[in-house]
């Protein structure tokens, strides 16, 4: 529980007194009281959950964040954004044009080409911060990861805001990390608080939104659940796109959960039946050619790791291994040595 002015100053969880499964059946009697809207309002409970009618769950404990919504959709929009205004708008860096070339014309590699970045219109940076930059979930995702690279000509290194948004991203990486430890969630807690702090320091005149004090959470719940990143609604929002692109197509409105349900089952209907797409092989390689192991460059290492004595071999230029696809010219790592990949 938290009002306005705290979350503008206070950016440590202990900071602010907890919801309880106790203190929420207590905000939702309130509702029977004579100004409901002012508790609603007050307490941010609207009514109570179905689910809590469990004997083993309930909302207050049993629901994690969505590190996509809150994070991906909302605070890198947010703070991107920001950044953006203040390099191209006030500083005048570069220009916007500049940074849409850039982004239409980077190589973002075959991972990332599904998920290029949009280019960005000039009103988006000149409506209210909190309106976003008008990018999708994956969208935002690759822009994240590769704005360095889009800017890094033109901006600092030393840039002030521009290190702020790199100690953003460091946050960000270990916030969607597959694996975590509890010094992972200790020291993502003291990144958040130098984060926020730095934020009101160099954004005198922004405020710290609603999904920023989320932030100060995160640390909490990566220690309750593990892994954030396992439990985003990414993958539900990829699914939910197939529903609305066939509503738009049926133009069927009488029954659309009925008719949605009934192509969606034959689709997957179809799928099973498919032998490329039902119980495929954990490797599948394409595009083979035969050549003479003489004419490799790396023929010892491949003799001596894969132990063979072939005079030739199939060189695949693509393997799809447990539905990840990997093909030539792309970076893998390894391993890590004293914290930093190894690749290969």
């Amino acid at each position: 529980l938290a009002t306005g002015p705290q979350i503008q100053t206070q950016f440590v969880a202990e900071d602010f007194q907890s919801r309880t499964v106790e203190g929420h059946k207590i905000h939702v009697a309130l509702l029977n009281c004579p100004a409901p809207e002012y508790m609603a309002t007050t307490y941010g409970v609207n009514r109570d959950s179905i689910l809590n009618r469990s004997n083993f769950f309930h909302v207050i404990d049993g629901l994690a964040a969505d590190v996509m919504h809150d994070i991906i959709e909302g605070v890198l929009q947010y703070c991107i954004k920001l950044l953006l205004k203040s390099i191209i708008m006030e500083e005048k860096l570069l220009t916007l044009n500049m940074l849409n070339d850039r982004i239409e014309s980077f190589d973002y590699g075959y991972a990332a080409a599904t998920s290029k970045p949009s280019p960005i219109g000039a009103n988006k940076l000149t409506t209210a911060n909190t309106a976003g930059l008008g990018q999708s979930a994956s969208k935002m995702w690759s822009l994240v990861r590769f704005l360095p690279l889009l800017i890094g000509a033109w901006v600092s290194h030393c840039h002030l805001k521009y290190k702020l948004f790199l100690l953003l991203r460091a946050i960000v990486d270990l916030l969607m990390a597959p694996v975590v430890s509890v010094r992972t969630a200790v020291y993502v807690r003291e990144l958040i608080l130098e984060h926020h702090k730095t934020f009101c320091e160099l954004y005198k005149d922004s405020a710290i939104t609603p999904k920023m004090h989320y932030m100060v959470h995160l640390p909490a719940w990566i220690l309750r659940f593990g892994p954030l990143r396992s439990m985003w609604c990414m993958r539900f929002a990829a699914r939910h796109k197939i529903f609305k692109r066939l509503s738009t197509a049926m133009s069927n409105f009488i029954n659309i959960s009925k008719s949605l349900a009934q192509r969606f089952q034959k689709c997957i209907c179809y799928q099973q039946l498919n032998k490329d797409n039902f119980l495929k092989d954990d490797v599948c390689v394409t595009g083979t050619m035969r050549k003479s192991t003489d004419s490799l460059v790396y023929k010892r290492e491949l003799r001596d790791q894969l132990q063979i004595d072939h005079t030739e071999i199939d060189i695949a230029t693509s393997a799809e291994v447990l539905g990840t696809v990997y093909k030539r010219g792309c970076c893998v790592v390894t391993g890590y040595y004293h914290d930093l990949p190894e690749f290969g």
